[in-house]
């Protein structure tokens, strides 16, 4: 879970409960743990909107990246083109 998120490998987070302080702390950053104490029970209710959340950060991740690379590209055959053109022009 904290690899997927790009939390510290040298801080872990248990799947259930909370392992570390800085892992706690980061997943609270992060809007995924709701804030409180880490020694604070957590409902089934609360696990589950956990993961989801957890789920939707990750989703939300992913398609961030796959539009990077879809602009990274696009951009990429922007600039072809004009040297292309640029080329052209040249030997003309």
């Amino acid at each position: 879970m904290c690899r997927k998120l790009g939390i510290s490998d040298d801080f872990t987070m248990p799947d259930i409960g909370a392992g570390r302080c800085y892992a706690y702390l980061e997943f609270q950053y992060k809007g995924i743990v709701p804030p409180g104490n880490k020694r604070t029970f957590l409902t089934g209710h609360d696990l589950m909107a956990i993961m989801y959340r957890l789920e939707q950060y990750i989703k939300a991740e992913e398609a961030e990246k796959k539009q990077k690379e879809k602009n990274k590209k696009e951009k990429e055959k922007e600039n072809k083109k004009q040297e292309r053109l640029t080329t052209e022009g040249t030997h003309s």
